[in-house]
């Protein structure tokens, strides 16, 4: 047995105050017969809770005596004998005096523990929040996935892949475009020059000759599949660089890409 833990475990204050109970004060007992630094701690304890008692003592004074013995009825003032208090008495009160202390200090350790819980429990509640958080942006990105899956199995898709005009001949790009629905997605365009701060590029359906506009898209998330508007039906697919928000017809002499259906 480790003797030092065993006497910093607190179990011989709990025995002193009379907390334990039966079988633990005998085990205490036996350890103390068996152990000296045990015995001497115990002792040493004994004698603390009896100095902590006797400093709260106060000896009454002459005036308080000379009252008590009148009520009385002694015929004489005398000496007023002081009876000593029994060592199991002495104990006693040493260990009500303890126990209060203690139970003080216990309350401040309590406090300081459920506070400290109180901060994990904000702190478990904010990571729940974020871990929330990334379950539905996970089940959002999986939503789409599943989308753009489907739309590609579906026999009314139709991907058409665009390539690049004489203005950037390695640019390439990706329709996928669904006949039934309409949908028009848009991707694959990290080959694409960066445009001015006052440009965007422009998705163009070839209708029977005429181009007929699909929507703008930017070059934030490249490889990210992006929906343009509706076309009910198609020749080819172009891009073309425009001011920014678009314009009402292309510009050819800004021609990126194209790509017949």
């Amino acid at each position: 047995m480790n003797v030092k833990e065993y006497i910093s475990s607190g179990i011989l204050e709990t025995y002193l105050l009379g907390g334990l109970s039966t079988a633990e004060a005998g085990e205490v007992e036996a350890y103390v017969q068996q152990y000296p630094e045990i015995r001497a701690e115990l002792d040493k304890l004994e004698g603390d809770l009896e100095k902590i008692a006797l400093s709260y003592a106060k000896a009454p004074s002459a005036s308080v005596k000379s009252k008590i013995a009148s009520q009385l009825d002694f015929a004489e003032e005398k000496e007023v004998k002081v009876i000593p208090i029994p060592s199991f008495y002495r104990q006693a009160i040493a260990a009500s005096v303890a126990l209060a202390i203690i139970s003080t200090a216990s309350a401040g350790y309590f406090w300081n523990k459920w506070q400290h819980a109180e901060g994990r429990v904000i702190a478990l509640e904010s990571e729940k929040g974020v871990l929330a958080d990334n379950i539905n942006l996970t089940k959002q990105e999986l939503e789409k996935t599943t989308h753009y899956l489907s739309l590609i199995q579906d026999t009314s898709s139709v991907l058409v892949t665009l390539k690049g005009s004489p203005l950037s001949p390695k640019a390439a790009a990706k329709v996928l475009w669904n006949k039934s629905s309409q949908q028009v997605y848009l991707g694959g365009l990290a080959s694409l020059p960066t445009p001015a701060a006052d440009q965007q590029y422009q998705l163009w359906a070839i209708v029977d000759g005429q181009p007929v506009d699909a929507g703008v898209f930017d070059l934030e998330n490249p490889q990210v599949l992006q929906q343009l508007k509706t076309i009910g039906k198609a020749q080819a697919f172009a891009v073309t660089l425009e001011k920014k928000g678009g314009s009402p017809t292309p510009t050819l002499a800004a021609l990126y890409l194209i790509g017949n259906v």
